[in-house]
C-alpha cells in the first residue's frame, strides 16, 4: 500500500469516527426514542416507580424515549447465576434516565454493562493501616466503575425505586457517579456545560460538604444522608438522591445547593411533589 493510500485511508477512518458515526448514532437514537413503551411496561413503572407517575406528561414522554435507547445500548448481566428479567431492566433504565431529562445526553457513554446481584453482596478489599496491608470484607449495595460497569443490588434498587420520598435510591446514586466520572475522575464535580458555573459549583459544594461533616461531628441532624460526608464524590451522589426524592426538604434547608443542582439537572422536582 502506497503512502498516499495510507493517508487517504486514515482520513476516511477519522472522518467516520468524528462525523459519520456520531451522526448515525444520533439518527438511530432518534428513531428509538419515538417507539412508545407498551401498556405492560407503563403499568409496571406506575407500580414500581412512583416518580414516573409524578412527572409532567412532557417529561414522562421524554423519559419513555430515553428508556428505549438505554435498553438498546446497555447490556445486563446477572451475578452468581441471577436471572435478570425485562422488568428489572426497565425499572433500572427508568430511574437512571431521570438524570438525563432536559439535558443533552450521551446516555452514560462509558457504561456498557450493568451487573445485578439479587441483594446486597460482599466484596473483599485491601486495606492499609499504619503501613500494614490487610484484606477486609465489605457489604455493598452498588458500585460505579469508571471503565464501563455499574453493579447493583436488585432488591435495594427496587426498594429505592418504590419509595420516592426517602432520599435513598441506589440507581440514582451509582449513575450520578458516572456523570461525575465523565471528567476523568470521581471528584464531586461533573462536566458542566456552562464554564462560568464551575466557580459557583465549587463554592456551594465545598461549603455544604464541610457543613455536613461538621454537623455529623456535632451529632446534629441533616437533610443530607451522612454517607455524603465520606468524600466529595459520595457527597454529589447523595445530594443527587435527595434532589430527586426529597426536593422540598433540600430546597428549604439547602437553598443554594438545590438551586445549583436545578441548574445542572435542568428539572425542578419540587414541582412534581406539589
Amino acid at each position: 500500500m502506497t503512502l498516499t493510500a495510507v493517508i487517504v485511508l486514515a482520513i476516511l477512518c477519522w472522518t467516520y469516527i468524528l462525523w459519520v458515526k456520531p451522526y448515525l448514532t444520533q439518527r438511530r437514537r432518534e428513531e428509538q426514542q419515538t417507539a412508545p413503551l407498551s401498556i405492560v411496561q407503563k403499568r409496571l413503572l406506575k407500580q414500581a416507580m412512583p416518580l414516573y407517575q409524578r412527572l409532567p406528561n412532557t417529561l414522562r414522554l421524554q423519559l419513555d424515549g430515553h428508556i428505549q435507547v438505554f435498553l438498546k445500548e446497555k447490556h445486563f448481566v446477572g451475578a452468581d447465576g441471577f436471572e435478570v428479567s425485562d422488568g428489572m431492566r426497565l425499572i433500572i433504565a427508568a430511574n437512571a434516565c431521570l438524570l438525563l431529562l432536559n439535558r443533552h445526553s450521551d446516555y452514560f457513554t462509558n457504561v456498557k454493562t450493568i451487573v445485578l446481584y439479587p441483594s446486597a453482596y460482599r466484596v473483599r478489599q485491601q486495606s492499609q493501616l499504619n503501613g500494614l496491608s490487610s484484606e477486609v470484607e465489605q457489604t455493598r449495595l452498588g458500585e460505579s466503575w469508571p471503565w464501563g460497569t455499574i453493579v447493583l443490588s436488585w432488591s435495594d434498587s427496587l426498594a429505592g425505586s418504590a419509595n420516592e420520598q426517602d432520599g435513598h435510591n441506589v440507581i440514582l446514586h451509582e449513575f450520578a457517579h458516572q456523570l461525575d466520572q465523565q471528567n476523568g475522575g470521581a471528584t464531586g464535580t461533573p462536566k458542566l456545560n456552562d464554564q462560568t458555573m464551575y466557580q459557583q459549583w465549587n463554592q456551594v459544594f465545598s461549603k455544604e460538604y464541610h457543613q455536613l461533616k461538621s454537623q455529623l461531628w456535632q451529632h446534629r441532624n441533616s437533610a443530607i444522608d451522612s454517607y455524603g460526608a465520606t468524600n466529595e464524590a459520595e457527597f454529589f451522589a447523595v445530594v443527587t438522591e435527595s434532589f430527586f426524592e426529597k426536593p422540598l426538604e433540600l430546597r428549604q434547608r439547602h437553598a443554594a445547593l438545590y438551586e445549583i443542582l436545578y441548574r445542572y439537572y435542568q428539572v425542578d422536582p419540587v414541582s412534581w411533589f406539589k
